[in-house]
C-alpha cells in the first residue's frame, strides 16, 4: 500500500467550541450531585485565549446560558458564573433545537475556524407528549441538521450520561460528523470526558508528564496544569526548579489556582525554565497544557474507526506555525507514538523521517508511521511525544474503535410452540452513516458457505432458527461502508442460548410443489444497537434460503391429512449452500422464510415473520427488544422459485437418501395442515 501525503489541519484555525448541556428531568437521576457543573467550568477554564466559545442548556426550552464570545478572563469568569445555573428541571429534551440554535448562522465552510459542539444528553429526543412529534423531530436531526453541519465543517462530539440514552442517534451524531461518541458510565467521569474533548476541539500544546514531573522550556509563555482529583485526595501541591512549593492556600503572584470537584486548574504565567513536578496524586488525566510558538502537529487521526482499519499518523514542529526545517535541530529530534489500551498497557512505535513508507520524504521534518491495529471494541489513548535535548511536546488523542455494527437480539418461543428463537438484526448507526451492503450467517466453525440474509425495507434483519442451535456459536460477517468512504469488514460471534426441551419431534410434510419464499416483512423498529467483501455462495444465489441435510424416518408414516390441498411427503435438500448441524440425523436451515404458518410448525424450519405490526414489535415506537407474541394459525404464503429435493428411504439403517432436486413453479396460496410423519 502506497502511503498518501500527510493532510495537515490549517495552523491559523481558530478555535469556536460550543457546549450543550441536557438538564431535563431525569438527570436527577444521571447526575444527582450535577457534576455537570465542574464539567462545564473545566473546559471554560482550558479554553486558549482569543478562541470562541459558548454554553447551552436545553429541556424543553434551549438557553444560551454564556454568550459566545472571544474568549478571555472576562468570559472565563461569566462561565464559571452561570454555569451555577445548570439544573434538572427541564420537562422535554429538544436535541434538535439545542442543534440548531447552538449552530445559527453555520451553512458554509469557513477555512478559518474550527468549529466543534460538545451535546450531554441522557435520554431520547422528546419534544411533546405526541410520539410521533418527537420521532419526526428525530428524523429532522439526521436528515437535515447533520447535513447542513457536515457542509459547514462543523464536528459534533456526544456523550451519552445514561443506559437508557439515545445511544444511535448519539453515536450517529458524532460518525457522520467526524466527531467521537462516549459513554460516560456515571457522572463523575464527565470530567475526564470533558477534558478529552477539550483536547479534540482545541488542540492545544501540552508536554508530556513522567511521574508527575514535566519539562518546561524558554518557548512556554504560560501554562495550565489540569490535577485529577478521585477516590483519596491529598493536599497538592507544585514544586518549582528551584525547589520551592506552592499550593491554593499560598502561591506567588503569576500563579492562578482554581478548584473544583474533582480536579484543581494551576495557571502560570511565564514560568522558570528546568524541570517542574505535581506534589499530588499520578493520574493518567493529569495535563500540563501550554502557550508557546513551538507546537508539535499532526495529521489528523479518525475519532472512530472499524476494528483493524489502517491508520497512518505523521508529525512535524511548527515555530511561530510554519514548519521546523533547521536540519542539525530535526537530527536531535525523536518521536513515538504510544497506544494505551483499555486494559492499562501500552505499546510503543517510533515514527520516522526516513523515506520509507508510510514517511515519504527522507529528512524533511515530518515523521510517520503506522499504528498498530486495534482489533479490540473499546476506547485507546493515543499519545506523540516529541523529544529533543532542549524541549519536549505531545499531542493527545482518544480513539473509539467500535463494536459491531449491528445490534442482535434473541428471543425464543415455548417448547409448545416449538422452541424456535426469533432473531432480530438492527443497525448500531443510522443507515445514512453506516451502510450495511451484506450480512451473512453460518455455524461457528463450520465449513459450510456463509448464507447472506436478506433484509426488510427498513434495514432490519427477522428471522428465525430451529431449537437444535441451542448452546451453538454463530458466525457474522458484515461488509459496508463508513459515511459512504471509508469501507469496513467485521465479523463476530454471538452465543445461543439453551433450547427448552422439546417433546417428540415433528417432520412436517410439504404440499406437492413447495416454495421457499422471500418475502418483505414489517420492519422492527430500533433506536439502538448492533467485514471481507460478500460471502461465497459457490456459485448459487443465496437471496433465498435453501436447506441441507437428512432426516431419518420410521419405518410407518401416518396418513395423509387434508382440509383441501394434498400434500406429499418431500424434505428439502440442496448440497453445499446452508448450514449444516450435525445433530443426530441433521437440521435443515430455512433463513429467511416466512414465519407465518401453521399451527403444527416444523420444528426444524428456519424463516422469516409474516406477523403483523403487533406481533412483531413493528411501528415507530417499537423498541428492540420488542416481545413477539404467540403465533396464530396461518396459511401457507404463495410460493416463487426455489429448489427442493425428494429423499427416498430405506428401512436399512445403513443406507444414505440420495437427494433429487426438483424445479418448483409457482402455485397459489392455500390452507392446509402440514402432515406429520408418525
Amino acid at each position: 500500500m502506497i502511503a498518501a501525503a500527510p493532510v495537515w489541519s490549517a495552523g491559523n484555525q481558530v478555535a469556536d467550541v460550543r457546549v450543550l448541556i441536557d438538564i431535563s428531568g431525569s438527570m436527577k437521576k444521571s447526575d444527582p450531585d450535577n457534576l455537570r457543573i465542574p464539567a462545564t467550568r473545566l473546559i471554560a477554564g482550558l479554553m486558549p485565549e482569543g478562541s470562541r466559545s459558548g454554553v447551552w442548556t436545553f429541556g424543553r426550552y434551549i438557553n444560551m446560558l454564556v454568550p459566545v464570545r472571544i474568549v478571555d478572563d472576562e468570559w472565563r469568569e461569566l462561565a464559571k458564573e452561570k454555569s451555577a445555573l445548570i439544573n434538572s428541571a427541564g420537562l422535554y429534551t429538544n436535541i434538535e433545537g439545542v442543534l440548531e440554535n447552538a449552530s445559527s448562522g453555520w451553512f458554509e465552510y469557513d477555512p478559518n475556524t474550527k468549529r466543534n459542539i460538545i451535546l450531554l444528553s441522557d435520554g431520547y429526543v422528546d419534544v411533546s407528549k405526541k410520539i410521533s412529534e418527537s420521532e419526526a423531530s428525530r428524523r429532522r436531526i439526521i436528515e437535515k441538521t447533520l447535513p447542513r453541519l457536515k457542509k459547514a465543517g462543523v464536528i459534533v462530539h456526544t456523550v451519552a450520561l445514561s443506559e437508557d440514552a439515545d445511544h444511535q442517534l448519539l453515536e450517529t451524531i458524532s460518525i457522520a460528523t467526524g466527531g467521537s461518541y462516549m459513554k460516560a458510565t456515571k457522572a463523575s467521569k464527565l470530567n475526564r470526558i470533558f477534558l478529552k474533548l477539550f483536547e479534540k476541539s482545541a488542540e492545544v500544546p501540552s508536554l508530556p508528564l513522567k511521574n508527575n514531573k514535566f519539562k518546561v522550556d524558554k518557548s512556554i509563555n504560560n501554562m495550565t496544569l489540569v490535577i485529577m482529583q478521585e477516590g483519596e485526595v491529598k493536599e497538592v501541591a507544585v514544586i518549582a526548579p528551584d525547589g520551592k512549593s506552592f499550593n491554593q492556600a499560598s502561591h506567588p503572584g503569576n500563579v492562578k489556582w482554581h478548584h473544583e470537584k474533582g480536579f484543581d486548574l494551576v495557571t502560570v504565567e511565564s514560568p522558570v525554565v528546568g524541570q517542574w513536578k505535581i506534589d499530588a496524586n499520578i493520574d493518567p488525566d493529569n495535563r500540563v497544557i501550554v502557550a508557546t510558538n513551538l507546537e508539535l502537529d499532526v495529521s489528523p487521526i479518525p475519532n472512530s474507526i472499524m476494528p483493524g482499519e489502517t491508520v497512518h499518523i505523521s508529525g512535524h514542529l511548527l515555530e511561530d506555525g510554519k514548519p521546523l526545517t533547521e536540519r542539525e535541530l530535526l537530527n536531535t529530534i525523536d518521536m513515538v507514538l504510544l497506544q494505551e489500551q483499555p486494559n492499562g498497557t501500552a505499546q510503543s512505535v517510533k515514527l520516522s523521517d526516513n523515506g520509507i513508507p508510510p514517511d515519504l520524504g527522507v529528512g524533511d521534518g515530518v515523521f510517520s508511521t503506522t499504528m498498530r491495529p486495534l482489533g479490540v471494541q473499546g476506547v485507546y489513548e493515543l499519545s506523540v511525544i516529541a523529544t529533543a535535548p532542549t524541549f519536549e511536546r505531545e499531542y493527545r488523542h482518544t480513539i473509539n474503535v467500535m463494536g459491531e455494527p449491528i445490534a442482535t437480539n434473541v428471543e425464543q418461543l415455548s417448547a409448545e410452540q416449538g422452541g424456535i428463537f426469533l432473531l432480530t438484526l438492527t443497525p448500531r448507526i443510522d443507515k445514512s452513516v453506516l451502510i450495511i451492503e451484506s450480512l451473512t450467517l453460518k455455524l461457528a466453525g463450520s465449513d459450510q458457505p456463509a448464507v447472506e440474509l436478506p433484509r426488510d425495507d427498513k434495514d432490519v434483519w427477522n428471522f428465525e432458527l430451529p431449537s437444535q442451535v441451542g448452546d451453538k456459536h454463530l458466525t457474522f460477517n458484515a461488509y459496508g461502508k463508513i459515511d459512504g468512504g471509508r469501507e469496513f469488514f467485521y465479523e463476530w460471534n454471538i452465543a445461543m442460548p439453551s433450547a427448552p426441551v422439546l417433546g417428540a419431534p415433528r417432520v412436517e410434510v410439504i404440499a406437492h410443489e413447495p416454495e421457499v419464499i422471500i418475502a418483505d416483512e414489517p420492519a422492527v423498529a430500533a433506536n439502538d444497537h448492533h467485514d471481507e467483501p460478500t460471502p461465497e455462495t459457490d456459485g448459487h444465489v443465496i437471496d433465498e434460503h435453501v436447506v441441507e441435510g437428512t432426516v431419518e424416518h420410521d419405518e410407518e408414516v401416518a396418513e395423509e391429512k387434508s382440509d383441501g390441498t394434498n400434500w406429499v411427503l418431500v424434505i428439502g435438500i440442496i448440497v453445499g449452500v446452508n448450514l449444516l448441524l450435525a445433530i443426530g440425523g441433521g437440521v435443515w436451515w430455512w433463513l429467511a422464510r416466512k414465519r407465518g404458518k401453521t399451527s403444527e410448525t416444523d420444528e426444524f424450519e428456519v424463516g422469516g415473520s409474516e406477523a403483523d405490526d403487533a406481533e412483531a414489535g413493528t411501528g415507530s415506537n417499537a423498541g428492540v427488544n420488542a416481545e413477539v407474541q404467540p403465533k396464530t394459525e396461518k396459511s401457507p404464503a404463495a410460493s416463487q422459485d426455489a429448489v427442493i429435493a425428494e429423499v427416498e428411504e430405506s428401512k436399512d439403517a445403513e443406507t444414505e437418501a440420495e437427494p433429487v432436486e426438483e424445479a418448483a413453479g409457482e402455485s397459489a396460496a392455500a390452507e392446509s395442515e402440514a402432515d406429520k410423519v408418525a
